[in-house]
């Protein structure tokens, strides 16, 4: 099944059954990436692509860090902890601990970000994340492979 266009144009048609592979927890490739904002632009249509855009909303980042958001999410309730509960026990705001469960990346704090992917134990696989998306990462402020090399440099 192929979403198609409202109007004929070039758009390309993205293959729904492609895009239901995608695990949420998956570290994307780029072309995945590519594939999944592709989609979410033909779904909303182009007047909300360009309102996005004005405001600074990036698809493809969006759906790079859909995945943290996923992984941070399973995490938790697997923990059986609430938001409430996390937000105590590592002292930030639960609207912070919202921002990162709702991939509202402007309002991300990188240190919240760093204290919450600790606590839920998924250091090794954000690092992982982190160096496949780097430029992201960097722009985020949370890391990349650079910084993991000189810590571990640091530790010898």
């Amino acid at each position: 099944m192929n979403v198609t266009p409202k109007a004929k144009s070039d758009l390309p048609i993205v293959d729904l059954k492609r895009l239901r592979k995608f695990k949420p927890t998956a570290i994307l490739e780029e072309e995945e990436v590519r594939l999944l904002a592709m989609a979410v632009r033909e779904f909303l249509g182009g007047r909300v692509a360009e309102m996005a855009a004005a405001h600074g909303v990036s698809f493809e980042d969006n759906a790079r860090f859909g995945s943290v958001q996923a992984r941070c999410v399973e995490r938790r309730e697997s923990l059986g902890r609430s938001i409430r509960e996390v937000s105590r026990e590592l002292q930030v705001p639960q609207y912070r601990l919202k921002d990162i469960e709702s991939c509202r990346l402007k309002q991300m704090e990188p240190s919240v970000l760093a204290k919450y992917v600790s606590y839920l134990g998924i250091g090794s696989w954000f690092r992982r994340w982190c160096n496949v998306n780097a430029e992201l990462s960097s722009r985020l402020g949370v890391g990349s492979a650079r910084d993991e090399t000189s810590k571990k440099t640091r530790r010898k």
